[in-house]
């Protein structure tokens, strides 16, 4: 699964923990043409998220935003990458799941492995409320795998921590 290939220019794509170089995102526009929004909890990481994209002359098709993934309103969005740093994921995916996210492709960044070492794995309780329909694992050099879920509309709602 290349996330790109998922993605056309009719999307409007949220990018939940992008940092402070929102790279993925640039990747994206350029690849896709999607517009994109990318928000960050850390204060400082939207800043210089914000001088690189003005630097790049992406602000128009980027939008970089201080916000909490695990209490933003996806109605605008047709998917969402949660980034592997992107934490508690718990939250941001129970958030996720308590709209209605039928038509969303959320696309969710994970480890496996000895891989795990380096960044945290989304664990299986996180995933409660969504339906794997595929899953890409790091090989060789890579680092990240992805997961594409899908809610299950019998949990739409449940969940509140």
């Amino acid at each position: 699964m290349c996330i790109r290939d998922r993605i056309t220019e009719r999307d409007r794509v949220l990018f939940i923990g992008s940092g402070p170089f929102p790279i993925t995102a640039i990747e994206l526009y350029h690849s896709t043409g999607a517009i994109i929004d990318c928000i960050d909890k850390d204060r400082d990481s939207v800043t210089q998220s914000e001088q690189v994209n003005e630097r790049l002359d992406l602000d128009i098709h980027i939008q970089i935003l201080h916000a909490e993934g695990d209490n933003i309103d996806i109605c605008p969005y047709s998917t969402i990458i949660i980034a592997i740093l992107a934490l508690p994921k718990k939250l941001i995916l129970r958030n996720i799941c308590n709209q209605d996210a039928n038509d969303v492709q959320i696309i969710c960044r994970t480890s496996d492995g000895l891989r795990g070492l380096l960044y945290k794995p989304t664990n299986e309780e996180s995933l409660i409320g969504f339906k794997q329909i595929t899953k890409k694992k790091a090989i060789g050099n890579q680092t990240i795998s992805s997961v594409l879920l899908r809610p299950q509309n019998s949990h739409k709602g449940r969940y509140e921590e």
